[in-house]
């Protein structure tokens, strides 16, 4: 049944105080239907920005595991991290992170960890 149709009976019926039980009938399926599809909408969406929240926080926590293992490596080969270095590691993205970890295995100094990518 279309929502003009809806419309028309509810008109009918609270306005006028005609209508057949079938109408009254329509109208209560109707509200019920609705209700149970905006509380089913509600639902995905809280589901949806759960499964979100989750993913963004297993990002971040992979992210933060990558800055701390890099700083062991690199204090433990060069020594302190320079506050520009400590810098360039809280903005960096996870594949760059991975990246550094990666040169500061093999670097013989800190600026070749650090180095731009060619």
């Amino acid at each position: 049944m279309k929502r003009e149709q809806i419309e028309a009976i509810k008109k009918q019926v609270a306005t006028e105080g005609r209508g057949t039980v079938i109408d009254r009938w329509i109208l209560e399926a109707w509200e019920e239907g609705r209700t149970e599809g905006r509380q089913e909408g509600l639902e995905q969406g809280r589901r949806e920005r759960l499964e979100k929240g989750r993913q963004e926080g297993l990002e971040e926590g992979q992210r933060r595991g990558q800055v701390l293992s890099l700083r062991k490596v690199v204090e433990a080969r060069f020594g302190a991290i320079p506050a520009d270095v400590e810098e360039r590691l809280a903005g960096a993205s996870s594949e760059q992170l991975s990246r550094w970890l990666d040169r500061a295995l093999q670097a013989h100094s800190l600026d070749a960890v650090f180095k731009p990518s060619q």
